[in-house]
């Protein structure tokens, strides 16, 4: 599974770090906010990662 958060959204990469998710980097102007372009944050979960 695949997580992606706008860079600086830290609430969001809390609760994804909380569930298990691994951080793996930015990808650059891949999100559209307001009509802009940002970075995001890129995580993944694999199978038998999600904590709880």
């Amino acid at each position: 599974m695949e997580w992606r958060a706008q860079v600086g959204n830290e609430a969001s990469r809390r609760v994804a770090e909380k569930v298990g998710f691994s951080m793996e980097g930015v990808l650059r102007q891949r999100l559209v906010h307001r009509g802009c372009r940002v970075d995001a944050w890129v995580g993944s979960l694999l199978p038998g990662e999600i904590k709880g």
